[in-house]
């Protein structure tokens, strides 16, 4: 069985449809970047893939998806607003580094996409052997 790192980017950008099925709505190309594990790094390092693109948000808002794919094949998607010209002064009053956090969402077509998984083999990974006791 394969692991969270033997996905390609193509797989990796095939999830990033599946939760966010509106290509037409996209305004940007999709980013895609893994990182590996590695605990040198930080205290709380982690390992996932993290993919980045511009899409439609409400009207002719644009704003920054994001979403991560850890090695338990867990999910989790949200979306900023970076433009000020699409902020509104209660989320100009809010910045914080350049962004304002807009909210997490749900994931969508999570049957497809476990099932994808599934097709190519990947397989989850709860903990990891260096953590095995």
């Amino acid at each position: 069985m394969k692991k969270l790192k033997d996905l390609t980017q193509e797989q990796v950008t095939e999830i990033a449809k599946l939760v966010y099925p509106f290509a037409d709505w996209m305004k940007s190309e999709i980013e895609v970047k893994y990182q590996p594990y590695d605990k040198s790094w930080l205290d709380d390092a982690q390992e996932y893939w993290f993919i980045k693109f511009d899409a439609i948000t409400f009207a002719d808002k644009v704003d920054t998806y994001r979403l991560w794919i850890y090695p338990n094949l867990n999910l989790e998607f949200d979306a900023i607003r970076t433009k000020i010209e699409n902020m509104t002064e209660k989320q100009k009053g809010e910045i914080k580094s350049g962004i304002v956090f807009l909210g997490t969402f749900p994931i969508r077509n999570q049957y497809l996409i476990q099932k994808k998984f599934m097709e190519w083999n990947i397989e989850p990974e709860f903990e990891r052997e260096e953590e095995k006791i």
